[in-house]
C-alpha cells in the first residue's frame, strides 16, 4: 500500500501509534534511527527532524545540523513490538539544514541513478538474496561463536534448526508490507538464506535494511544472534548478497528472450557490470573480512560470465519460457544497498551508450577445472587498499559518486586494512570490527 502523510497520520491515531521510529541509512549503510512521540510526527512531515551529524563519520561528520525527512510511502508497524502502544517505523531521506540535497544521502543516491536511466527509457527491477549466520547466546545473552546448527545446504529441520527462526522472519516481513520469495539453510553450520520478489531499485534497498533489522530483532528474541558478517569461518561458506537484476527499455524486457549474441543491450549491460565491478568492489564489499569470501565454496574472484556455471561473477540463468536475469554474485550484505544498487544502474546503462563488448561466456567452474588458459581472466582487488585504490582513480565512479563519499570509503578502507595487518590477533581484530557490528 501506498501511503501519504495524512495517511500515515490517520493510521497513527487510529491504530493506537504511540512511537515512530525515523530510521535512516549512513554512507557505509549502517542503519541509524531516533523514536519520535508520535504526536510529533505532523512537525516531522511539514519541517523535517534536525539532527547533530558532527560526530557521525558516517555522516560525513557535517558540521551543520541535518534535517530527517520522512517517507510516508514506508511506514509499517514493527511486529515485534507490543500492539498497544505500538511502534511504526518510517525511513528518512537526509538533506542539509536548508532542505539541499546532501552529499551521504544513500537514498538520494539512487534516486539520482533511478532518474539518470529513466532519462534514457531504461528501467530496472531488483531481486536481492541474502545470507546470515545464527549463532548461540550465553546465560546472560551475550553472543558466543557457537552456531546455531550444524545443518548443511537445504537440510530439513530438526537438523536444520533455523527453520522456525526464518518463518517468524518472514512472517515479520510480510506484516510489514514485503514479502519474502524463499528461504532454506545454506552451507555452513547456522547459515542461512532469505530470497526477496523483485522491486523497483528504491523500495528493494529500502526492503534490504529492513530485512537486516527485522533478521536482528527476530534473532534476539528468540536468544540468539545474527551476523551478517561475510566471512566468520575462514573454512566455511561465507555470507554473500546476490543482487538479481531484471531491465526494461521503454517498457519492454530487455531480457525476455536470452540471445546477446542478438540483442546488444543484453551484451551491453552484462560487458558494463563487468567492466566496471573492480572500480566498485569498494563499495560492495567494505570490509576486510569481505576479500576471504572471494574464491572459495564457488565464491568467484575471477572477472567472468556463465549461462551455466555457479562460481562465475555474473551468472543468467535463463528460464524454461527463454527469459533471464542477470545475477550478480560479488557483494556482500556488509555493503549500503543504495550506493551498490545505483553503481549497477549507472554500469549497466554505459555500457549501452557505449555499445560495450561482451567477453566469451566461461562455462566451466573455474575453481576445480585447473585450465592455465584462466589465469588470463582479470580478477578481483585483493584487499581493500588495492580496492580503494580503484576507486579513487575511478573515472566511472568519479562521475557519480561525491568525491567526499568516496574519500570516506577509501580512507575508511584504508584504516582498516592497516590495523588489520598490524593486528597482533586477526581473529579478535575481525570479532570486534565485524562479528559484533554487521
Amino acid at each position: 500500500m501506498i501511503y501519504t502523510e495524512t495517511d500515515v497520520l490517520q493510521y497513527v491515531e487510529e491504530n493506537d501509534v504511540k512511537f515512530v521510529k525515523l530510521q535512516f541509512s549512513d554512507i557505509f549503510g549502517f542503519q541509524r534511527n531516533i523514536s519520535l512521540n508520535s504526536s510529533e510526527l505532523a512537525k516531522a512531515f511539514a519541517e523535517g527532524f534536525s539532527i547533530d551529524a558532527s560526530y557521525q563519520r558516517g555522516l560525513l561528520c557535517a558540521q551543520d545540523d541535518l534535517l530527517l525527512l520522512p517517507d510516508a510511502s514506508t511506514l509499517s508497524i514493527l511486529p515485534w513490538r507490543p500492539h498497544h502502544g505500538g511502534v511504526a517505523r518510517l525511513i528518512c531521506d537526509i538533506k542539509n539544514a536548508d532542505k539541499s540535497k546532501f552529499a551521504a544521502c544513500s537514498r538520494d543516491i539512487l534516486k539520482t541513478a533511478v532518474d539518470y536511466a529513466a532519462k534514457k527509457g531504461i528501467t530496472f527491477e531488483f531481486q536481492t538474496s541474502c545470507e546470515f549466520y545464527l549463532f548461540k547466546c550465553d546465560d546472560e545473552g551475550n553472543p558466543t561463536k557457537i552456531p546455531h546448527d550444524n545443518a548443511g545446504y537445504m537440510d530439513a529441520a530438526p537438523r536444520d534448526r533455523g527453520e522456525n527462526i526464518r518463518r517468524e522472519i518472514c512472517l515479520a516481513l510480510e506484516q510489514m508490507d514485503f514479502s519474502p520469495d524463499s528461504s532454506r539453510h545454506e552451507g555452513g553450520p547456522g547459515h542461512n538464506e532469505i530470497d526477496f520478489q523483485f522491486s523497483p531499485p528504491l523500495k528493494a534497498a529500502d526492503n534490504f535494511i529492513t530485512f537486516k533489522s527485522v533478521v536482528k530483532n527476530i534473532s534476539d528474541t528468540n536468544g540468539l544472534y545474527a551476523t551478517f558478517m561475510p566471512k566468520p569461518f575462514d573454512d566455511k561458506q561465507g555470507s554473500g548478497l546476490h543482487i538479481s537484476i531484471k531491465a526494461y527499455k521503454n517498457r519492454s524486457n530487455i531480457f525476455k528472450s536470452f540471445a546477446p549474441e542478438k540483442n546488444r543491450f543484453q551484451a551491453n549491460m552484462i560487458a558494463g557490470i563487468l567492466n566496471r565491478i573492480k572500480d566498485m568492489t569498494v563499495f560492495a564489499n567494505p570490509t576486510v573480512n569481505s576479500y576471504k569470501r572471494f574464491g572459495a565454496f564457488k565464491v568467484p574472484e575471477h572477472i567472468s560470465w556463465s549461462t551455466k556455471n555457479l562460481a562465475q561473477l555474473i551468472r543468467v540463468p535463463v528460464s524454461a519460457d527463454g527469459s533471464a536475469k542477470i545475477v550478480l554474485r560479488s557483494p556482500d550484505c556488509a555493503c549500503n544497498p543504495y550506493i551498490v544498487l545505483a553503481l549497477i544502474i549507472y554500469a549497466c546503462v554505459e555500457g549501452i551508450e557505449n555499445n560495450e563488448e561482451l567477453m566469451r561466456p566461461v562455462n566451466v567452474d573455474i575453481q576445480k577445472s585447473g585450465n592455465h588458459s584462466l589465469v588470463k581472466l582479470d580478477k578481483f582487488p585483493e584487499d581493500l587498499y588495492q580496492a580503494g585504490k580503484l576507486a579513487a582513480e575511478s573515472r566511472f565512479i568519479g562521475s557519480y559518486l561525491d568525491k567526499r563519499v568516496i574519500d570516506a570509503y577509501v580512507d575508511i578502507g584504508s584504516e582498516q586494512q592497516q590495523k588489520y595487518d598490524e593486528a597482533k590477533d586477526k581473529e579478535i581484530f575481525e570479532t570486534e570490527n565485524y562479528f559484533y557490528t554487521l
